[in-house]
Formats: C-alpha cells, structure tokens, sequence
C-alpha cells in the first residue's frame, strides 16, 4: 500500500485501527500523521519513523493463527464483505455472521474472487458460527 502522493506534498493523515498486509511505503512526508492502533504486517518504509508511532503492531514475519472481519454492507441488510487471514493454512476457519444475519435467515457466503464458483457455505443461519473450507496461504475475500 503507498499512503500518500510521490510528487506533490501530502497535508493530513489519519490511519486508525487497521490491518495492514505487505509492503507499506509512505512515498512523500506529510504536514501532520496520526497513527495508532494499526497492524503492520510486513515492511513500513519511505518517509516515516516508525518509532514515533509507538501505538502500533508492526511484524516483519507473517503472524499465527486466524484473522476475520466482517464488513456489514451498509446499503443492504444480510450481506457483508468478509476478510480472512488463515495464517496457519487451517482446513477450516469459523466465522461469526450473527451482525450480518438472524436466525432463520438463508445465506450463501461466495469466493470473492470468483463469485460463480459454487458457494464456500450455504444454509439456514442458526446464531452459531459458520464453517468456511481452507487452506488458502493468506488473505481469501468472501460476500455473504
């Protein structure tokens, strides 16, 4: 991810609360940056000092474990974007879908990277967290 404009002077940052995958490069300085609460996963390079920006995780090497979010689609209730980290390459990751469904409710959860390919789960929601098959090596995007 480039954050910023490599020709012309960047004015004001806000980065909060995000989960950073790969290289980071901050191509230009800005006038003023605020930074707290991310996950850098990877290297953070150009014009930055990371040590000034202590409220932040910053990993050189690829995490343990599993990282999901569920991204409600605000213009259309019972669907959303989710992002999973499988870091470990488990066979199955769970995903708690009980923002984005109520119990009762039908769903299908897609590839996002190839929505006509048949779905990676469907059912009827019952509250409990829903199965998705892995591995895959790193972030995998799906759509309820």
């Amino acid at each position: 991810m480039n954050l910023g404009r490599y020709n012309d002077a960047n004015k004001d940052l806000t980065l909060t609360d995000n989960y950073l995958v790969g290289a980071t490069e901050f191509p230009n300085p800005w006038q003023t940056m605020t930074i707290s609460g991310n996950t850098f996963i990877g290297p953070v390079t150009g014009a930055i000092d990371t040590s000034q920006y202590p409220g932040n995780v910053y990993l050189a090497d690829k995490p343990t474990g599993t990282k999901v979010f569920v991204r409600a689609n605000r213009e259309q209730a019972g669907r959303a974007h989710v992002i999973v980290y499988n870091w470990d390459g488990a066979d199955q990751v769970e995903v708690d879908l009980a923002a984005v469904l109520k119990s009762g409710d039908g769903f299908e959860v897609r590839n996002g990277q190839s929505f006509l390919a048949p779905a990676a789960a469907k059912g009827t929601f019952e509250g409990a967290p829903v199965s998705l098959p892995g591995p895959w090596p790193h972030g995998k995007s799906f759509a309820v």
